[in-house]
């Protein structure tokens, strides 16, 4: 429940000195960088429609949604979502097909969770930064999208890493 998703938040949170260590390796901040680029990039497409819309977007709004694009590309590295762990009672199973199909459910959920907050991040920066006709309301439907496209990739990945591991 929300008290399960609460306590996970909190946990990723408290996880962040442990995080920022992990950066010390290149390809630690290899990953950081692409994703902050990509979610940086999200906004500067974002902007530059806008624009086409004939919305007024100022250099300090660009900017300023560039820059919270990349904190958004944060989130893609950092450990936000451990309240999965929860779960982790299932991993106990003792059939290694069963264990391996509940972590590929873990790992779509993980990446679909992700993807959901991501977009209603982008969605809240677009609104409040430049797009003040951005209904957020009707964010959520992109964000499910997201979200089921993310779940379908994450668990894909966690098959592929199964069979070559």
């Amino acid at each position: 429940g929300p008290g399960l998703v609460a306590r996970g938040l909190t946990a990723g949170v408290t996880r962040l000195p442990g995080f920022l260590n992990s950066l010390k390796t290149p390809e630690a901040l290899t990953s950081l960088g692409v994703a902050t680029q990509m979610s940086g990039g999200e906004q500067w497409q974002r902007v530059h429609l806008a624009r086409e819309q004939g919305i007024d977007v100022s250099a300090g709004q660009e900017f300023a949604s560039i820059v919270g694009g990349n904190i958004v590309g944060i989130t893609e590295v950092m450990p936000l979502f451990h309240w999965l762990r929860g779960f982790s009672s299932l991993t106990r199973v003792a059939d290694p097909y069963v264990r391996g199909i509940i972590d590929i459910i873990k790992a779509g959920a993980r990446e679909g969770t992700q993807e959901i907050a991501a977009t209603l991040m982008q969605d809240a920066i677009e609104a409040g930064v430049y797009n003040p006709n951005l209904a957020l309301e009707d964010s959520w439907l992109g964000a499910l999208e997201a979200g089921e496209v993310g779940a379908g990739v994450g668990g894909l990945i966690e098959v592929l890493m199964k069979v070559v591991n």
